[in-house]
């Protein structure tokens, strides 16, 4: 959809964060994000920003970036704000509501158990009954889903918070390991994933001038790998990606 960006600066979205029977949640979080680089359990003690005694929200955060909202024992919702028509430096975002949520606990290890520190662990619900709200004359409001992530500590344990109920999907990855998907229900509880180890491909993309070209896809063995969040990937004409195959053809 068309986006109109008449505002110079970095827009404030407003809104309200409210419960399953429309009331206010107080001291829910809201923080603003690129990709998956957030952490749930961390935002719910130490995000900056938090709803008023009315559910009430305030957060200044680029244009199409992702907002992320939570509460104390509430499934995670993500707003991508690339459908949003941008017209002023306001922009009111309407009800967000947090559905009753759970925790989720367990380890990630490698295929020798031993423990993968800094491993990201994200769930997620690949539909939503409210995934598009149409808050403007146009119908281009932000699309929500359920989406909550963690990272692994030191030995590799993992809380991850404001997990919806239902039909909830996992993602782990980490730098060095093949990315695994799983469903929680498949495995039961406290969760053991096991990631295999692999390879790492780093390189740098110049041009014939020499400097480096700020690519945005790399291809190996006509695969894609875009860039992956927090990694120090093509911004700079610089890429890196995991790799489990012997020979890399460009």
């Amino acid at each position: 959809p068309p986006r109109i960006a008449a505002a110079t600066t970095e827009p404030t979205w407003t809104g309200r964060v409210v419960d399953e029977q429309d009331r206010g949640i107080a001291g829910a979080f809201v923080l603003a994000t690129e990709g998956d680089d957030f952490d749930v359990t961390d935002a719910l003690r130490h995000a900056a920003v938090h709803s008023d005694a009315s559910g009430r929200f305030s957060i200044a955060a680029p244009r199409d970036s992702t907002l992320i909202a939570g509460a104390e024992g509430r499934a995670a919702v993500a707003l991508d704000t690339s459908t949003v028509l941008v017209m002023t430096d306001a922009v009111a975002l309407g009800d967000v509501m947090l559905w009753p949520g759970r925790e989720l606990r367990g380890a990630v290890v490698d295929e020798r158990g031993r423990p993968v520190r800094g491993a990201r662990v994200v769930a997620h619900v690949d539909s939503h009954p409210a995934e598009r709200d149409p808050l403007s004359p146009f119908g281009y409001g932000p699309k929500r889903s359920l989406r909550t992530a963690t990272v692994s500590g030191s030995d590799g344990r993992f809380v991850l918070s404001g997990v919806a109920r239902h039909g909830t999907a996992l993602d782990v990855s980490a730098r060095g390991h093949l990315r695994s998907g799983l469903r929680p229900h498949e495995i039961g509880e406290p969760l053991r994933i096991e990631l295999r180890t692999c390879g790492v491909v780093r390189g740098e993309v110049r041009g014939v001038d020499g400097r480096r070209v700020p690519a945005h896809v790399v291809l190996a063995n006509g695969e894609e790998h875009p860039p992956r969040t927090g990694a120090p990937v093509l911004g700079d004409g610089r890429f890196e990606f995991d790799w489990d195959r012997h020979g890399v053809r460009w």
